[in-house]
């Protein structure tokens, strides 16, 4: 029986990394019993072999193989490839062989004979789905996406029948054969939900609530039936006996058979709790949430909202996570860390390698929830902890799957990492280090030499060529981060506040002073040239340029606005001026700290640009200025961000928005935001 349960693992090696109440639905009760054996008021049924041609048969005048009433294949096979050519084959064969035998008579012939068919159309599955998701390939004939990906459902489909059949007719006193049917029933659940899971990001006209919703009823459903697969096998959902019953089981600990079953249900349930807890990750992102009920919840206006960890209120105060999103992440970190505490248990798997990556990829997305939950240290504990096992993984494995999707996994763990960080008191200098690492990643992602990717320095990208290449992937480099509408609006305000500064300097009468002792009511229409007022001035529009994906735009604001921000700073630093708040007395934090925001902020645009050694300098300036600057027990992403405080939310990510105009707020003064926005700044 192990031949084809292998194959449904081998399956699930081809799944790669969106009110509704939770119910069987249409999908679940096809998959729970889809077209079974009719049968008369007399209680007679039709035969296992009618049952059989419903779901599978070959036409001998044309060579038709027809699945699911679906006519998927003609003859020559060939045209499909070699390898699906072979499947293929396999299968007429076996279609062939069951008209031979007793019509009526389900014995082990039809057992075998079934299993024989599961195990290549599940292969033939898995063909097809790699040709979805990646093109043509040497496997298969030329064919449009959405083509591959109905023949992966259908012959999906046609797997979960051929599974319940069995399950029907095999005798349940046979363990092994009844974990077998039960897992296999599992899997293929786990590929259909899958397939469901990623086709928005395959296809964009798929409509992300309904194939998410489906996807989230297949993976419901697998998961409960793995789970009463382990319950009887005395396994609770850990991958631990169950007490009750360890006397029981004592000698099956013996039996090499039972342990290579054993492992094979676990690695199934290993991969349903990791892909259901990655699509409740995805489902977050898309604007689902999750009541403490489990009835799922979408508002498509809550996709922006629900892009970024928090929120900024009316008030300027940064709003928590609601309960209904906490509940969704908190699920799907739970399924993600059962996980990978049942991969460690699996004992005897062949396949050691594709375990470990799943590992670290699960390891990420943990990292991520715990950055959105604002739990730092756990996120910094589990974005290393994946990291290393990805970099053993690399560095250990002779057969690495593809480098660009685990480039793409450190890219996401990288960022995590640095980004927590950021969070915590006294570790600077390991976010120098992490957004080293991001870089030199993401560095790699843009060459096609990815070889001893943490050995090479950090250089900087021809503009040109850069600016060919984002232009060339217009359509998919320059979406905007946010609400397109509220960042031109604001940017629209700050522009128009920067133009009357810039004409009051104009029109200021020859050889007057270009600095005065202002407060912070005081706005530019007293001074001449006020460098902090117009270098702050200048952060926020950078930071809305790259808001709307414009980073050239953004480029040229925040380096003018560091230069404007440093001469100020000199001439504060002279003695000749000083910044003073509303009450009179001078303002109570360190002006480097606002230099250090827009340095940190200009990183990022550099990051955009390809500019790896700048981006990395600039933060590297930055993190020096926080290192001297801030007080104990703080850290650079205490600060709220001035520049977003009109908007509805503000992310402490750089996934999200990539730019921030940090300001301190502290109990000796107090900044009115409305006043801010009004053109009343702090000047010098």
């Amino acid at each position: 029986m192990r031949c084809l349960v292998a194959l449904t693992v081998c399956i699930l090696c081809v799944i790669s990394s969106s009110v509704m109440r939770v119910a069987a639905t249409d999908a679940q009760q096809k998959i729970i019993r889809e077209e079974l054996p009719t049968c008369a008021e007399d209680g007679t049924c039709e035969s296992p072999l009618a049952t059989i041609q419903k779901i599978i048969s070959y036409n001998i005048d044309d060579g038709s193989l027809t699945i699911n009433s679906q006519q998927l294949y003609a003859e020559p096979f060939k045209q499909y490839g070699m390898e699906a050519a072979r499947h293929l084959r396999e299968i007429v064969k076996d279609v062939n062989s069951l008209e031979l035998l007793a019509e009526n008579k389900f014995d082990d012939n039809y057992v075998h004979m079934i299993i024989s068919m599961t195990n290549d159309l599940s292969a033939l599955a898995a063909i097809h789905k790699l040709e979805w998701l990646y093109g043509s390939s040497d496997y298969t004939v030329d064919a449009p996406q959405s083509e591959s990906f109905d023949k992966t459902l259908s012959i999906c489909n046609a797997v979960t029948r051929l599974f319940n059949l069995l399950q029907l007719h095999v005798e349940t006193n046979d363990v092994e054969t009844s974990e077998y049917i039960s897992t296999g029933i599992s899997s293929a659940a786990l590929v259909l939900g899958d397939l469901f899971q990623l086709r928005p990001s395959v296809d964009s006209s798929a409509i992300i609530k309904d194939d998410y919703s489906t996807a989230y009823q297949y993976f419901i459903f697998a998961e409960n039936s793995i789970v009463k697969s382990l319950s009887s096998m005395s396994i609770d959902k850990n991958g631990d006996l169950i007490i009750a019953n360890s006397d029981r089981n004592n000698h099956k600990q013996e039996d090499e058979a039972y342990l290579l079953m054993l492992d094979d249900v676990l690695t199934v349930h290993a991969s349903i709790k990791l892909r259901f807890g990655s699509l409740l990750l995805e489902m977050y992102f898309a604007g689902f949430t999750l009541d403490v009920f489990n009835n799922l919840h979408f508002d498509a206006s809550g996709l922006a909202a629900n892009l970024v960890a928090m929120s900024i209120g009316s008030d300027g105060l940064v709003q928590q996570l609601s309960e209904n999103q906490k509940h969704i992440l908190q699920e799907a970190f739970a399924k993600l860390e059962t996980s990978t505490v049942v991969s460690r248990k699996i004992q005897h798997h062949s396949d050691v390698d594709t375990r470990h990556y799943d590992l670290a990829d699960a390891y990420s997305r943990m990292g991520i929830i715990n950055s959105l939950l604002q739990e730092w240290s756990l996120s910094v504990e589990n974005c290393k902890t994946g990291l290393s096992m990805l970099s053993e993984y690399v560095n250990g494995s002779e057969n690495v799957a593809s480098l660009d999707d685990i480039i793409v996994t450190m890219i996401t763990i990288t960022q995590s990492l640095f980004e927590s960080y950021l969070h915590l008191p006294g570790e600077i200098e390991s976010a120098k280090d992490a957004f080293r690492t991001h870089l030199l990643v993401r560095k790699a992602a843009q060459t096609d030499d990815q070889s001893d990717i943490f050995g090479k320095e950090l250089t900087n990208e021809d503009e040109e060529e850069v600016r060919q290449l984002l232009l060339f992937n217009k359509d998919e480099t320059t979406q905007p981060i946010v609400d397109s509408a509220q960042v031109q609006e604001s940017l629209l305000m700050y522009q128009t506040m920067l133009e009357d500064t810039l004409r009051a300097q104009q029109e200021y009468p020859a050889g007057m002073p270009h600095y005065s002792k202002l407060d912070i009511d005081g706005g530019a229409a007293y001074d001449v040239h006020d460098n902090l007022y117009e270098g702050s001035l200048r952060s926020v529009i950078g930071s809305l340029y790259l808001d709307l994906n414009q980073p050239w735009n953004a480029r040229d604001e925040l380096e003018h606005a560091a230069q404007l921000l440093g001469e100020g700073i000199e001439l504060v630093d002279s003695g000749k001026y000083e910044v003073i708040g509303d009450d009179g007395d001078p303002l109570n934090y360190s002006l480097r700290l606002d230099l250090a925001h827009v340095l940190h902020s200009l990183s990022y645009t550099y990051l955009a640009l390809m500019q790896w050694k700048k981006s990395y300098d600039a933060f590297e300036e930055a993190m020096d200025i926080y290192q001297s600057e801030l007080s104990e027990g703080e850290s650079p992403m205490e600060w709220n961000s001035i520049a977003t405080a009109t908007s509805q939310s503000l992310s402490t990510s750089m996934t999200d928005r990539l730019l921030h105009y940090f300001f301190r707020q502290t109990e000796e003064v107090s900044i009115d935001l409305e006043d801010f926005q009004r053109g009343q700044n702090v000047t010098a």
